[in-house]
C-alpha cells in the first residue's frame, strides 16, 4: 500500500493485537483514525492485518465483530502462532 517493507512493522494476514490500555489507546489514535468505542472491547483480542496505510496506520479485521478497524502500529502487537 505504497510503505516501504523496511519500514513496515506488519505485514497483510498477521495476526496482532492490541498491548495498550484504553486510556493510552484513546491518546495514540489521535492522528491515526481517531477512536471508535468498539476498541476498547477488543483490547487483548486477535484480529487480522488487513492492510496498511502509507503512513503506517494499520486496518485490523475483526471477524467476530465483522469489523475493520484503524490502529496506530505503535499500539499492537504481533500474536505468535
Amino acid at each position: 500500500m505504497g510503505l516501504s517493507i523496511s519500514r513496515r512493522k506488519f505485514k497483510e494476514d498477521e495476526q496482532v493485537k492490541v498491548n495498550v490500555d484504553v486510556d493510552m489507546l484513546k491518546m495514540m489514535q489521535k492522528g491515526h483514525g481517531g477512536w471508535d468505542p468498539r476498541m476498547e472491547d477488543l483490547i487483548g483480542q486477535v484480529g487480522s492485518v488487513h492492510g496498511i496505510y502509507p503512513s503506517g496506520d494499520v486496518v485490523v479485521e475483526y471477524r467476530e465483530i465483522r469489523a475493520y478497524l484503524t490502529f496506530n502500529p505503535d499500539a499492537l502487537t504481533k500474536v505468535n502462532q
